[in-house]
């Protein structure tokens, strides 16, 4: 288990300007195994394949959320792929237009 602290820069960052940030942190060795901690993010791809992960909450939401590592190991060939996403939900700018 992988755990930030209340104290930490992603539980900040979350309650800005009432976004919710997502997070998947990814630890590749040059041995080809690899570690995932997902927190409420869009799930690795593996070569065409989900990386199952368990499911968490976004960065910051609770006090001393843990977040689960899910290891493998990569293949000759075989490719790690993150996907970003962004989506604003009803947040006003300072002129009280959705951005």
């Amino acid at each position: 288990m992988y755990s930030w602290t209340t104290k930490s820069r992603f539980q900040a960052l979350s309650q800005v300007k009432g976004h919710i940030y997502t997070a998947c942190c990814v630890r590749i060795s040059l041995a080809g195994t690899f570690s995932v901690a997902n927190a409420g993010h869009v799930a690795p791809d593996l070569s065409g394949r989900e990386v199952e992960t368990a499911p968490a909450l976004p960065l910051g939401l609770i006090a001393n959320q843990s977040y689960e590592l899910v290891q493998g190991t990569l293949a000759p060939g075989e490719r790690l792929v993150l996907t970003v996403v962004t989506i604003a939900l009803g947040v006003e700018d300072e002129n009280g237009a959705d951005e």
